[in-house]
């Protein structure tokens, strides 16, 4: 359909050999198998191609003032809100020092600068974190129940949600169940109620279902 119309496909990536086969373009611009150990990135997320895992990679750590601790929080590029408690705690730590009216480039407090590098040690692990992209388990079958799962939580710092995918296939007895999204907000200065916490991180999550759900 789209040679017919003169659209050429560009950097096409898969990794695997069944869809190259098929493909069957040559074109310099089109990727179709990677290298192995070869880390891509779609729409901002790592993707590792030979084991086919969402990966994070390190970001690079700013000084210890308002301005760094903005722009650190900031480059941490998470869209599927995978690692939302872990980013969460750096919002949390933002959010304090523009309350505190903090100018941009004055240094932390002991302890803001205790906290700042005790969050900002834990980003170099986030390389070891890897994600199944694919939602299936292989040891299912063609033929199996889906149910989303979904939770929401709120303090009066903070609100979340994330949604599960539980897949059931009764032949075999197995179970399979997959984070699809999380989310995480701070709550911002103005006095709200707990319960309205909740349902306003129940409403944040429910893009994950409409998603899943088409």
């Amino acid at each position: 359909m789209l040679s017919h119309k003169n659209l050429v496909l560009h950097k096409f990536l898969s990794n695997s050999q069944e869809v190259a086969s098929a493909i069957g373009v040559d074109s310099s611009e089109m990727k179709v198998i990677a290298k192995p150990d070869t880390i891509e990135h779609a729409l901002g997320l790592g993707w590792d191609i030979e084991r086919d895992t969402f990966v994070f990679q390190s970001i690079a750590v700013k000084d210890g003032t308002r301005r760094g601790v903005l722009s650190t929080v900031a480059s941490l590029f998470d869209p599927l809100g995978l690692l939302a408690p872990f980013s969460l705690k750096g919002k949390l730590l933002l959010q304090r020092l523009c309350y505190s009216k903090k100018g941009w480039d004055e240094p932390l407090s002991p302890n803001e600068e205790k906290e700042w590098n005790s969050w900002t040690s834990a980003l170099s692990s986030l390389s070891s974190i890897q994600i199944p992209r694919c939602f299936l388990a292989t040891s299912l079958c063609s033929s199996y129940e889906t149910e989303l799962h979904t939770f929401s939580d709120a303090i009066t710092s903070a609100y979340g949600a994330c949604s599960y995918i539980r897949l059931i296939d009764k032949s075999k007895g197995v179970t399979n169940v997959s984070l699809v999204m999380g989310k995480s907000r701070v709550v911002p200065r103005k006095v709200i109620s707990i319960p309205r916490l909740e349902l306003q991180a129940r409403t944040e999550i429910r893009e994950a279902e409409y998603v899943l759900l088409d």
